[in-house]
């Protein structure tokens, strides 16, 4: 399982619940919630904007939540163990993209 999570200039990524790299940004990250968000593409901001550098491979089970997840947390998604946490990612069937089609 691979893990990412960015605090303003803090980016930490983590394989299997384990902390394998720490990089400091130069630039405070914000994301606005209007942006354009791409998962397994890069959006590239220029004239035309557009979609680029697509992954090839599978993505599955991807979760996006509306905080930074500590450490602690992230080894627990990994673990499956999130009994001691309050840490829930559960939705409703309306309120999932299906197919890359919104409802």
């Amino acid at each position: 399982m691979v893990t990412g999570t960015i605090s303003v200039r803090d980016a930490r990524f983590y394989q299997d619940g384990e902390l394998i790299a720490l990089d400091t940004l130069d630039f405070d990250y914000v994301y606005s919630g209007t942006d354009p968000m791409a998962i397994g593409m890069h959006y590239y901001e220029g004239v035309p904007d557009f979609w680029t550098y697509p992954y090839r491979g599978k993505i599955d089970d991807i979760l996006i939540y509306n905080r930074v997840l500590s450490a602690e947390e992230v080894a627990c998604l990994y673990s499956g163990d999130c009994s001691s946490l309050k840490l829930s990612a559960s939705l409703t069937d309306d309120q999932l993209c299906k197919g890359g089609v919104h409802p």
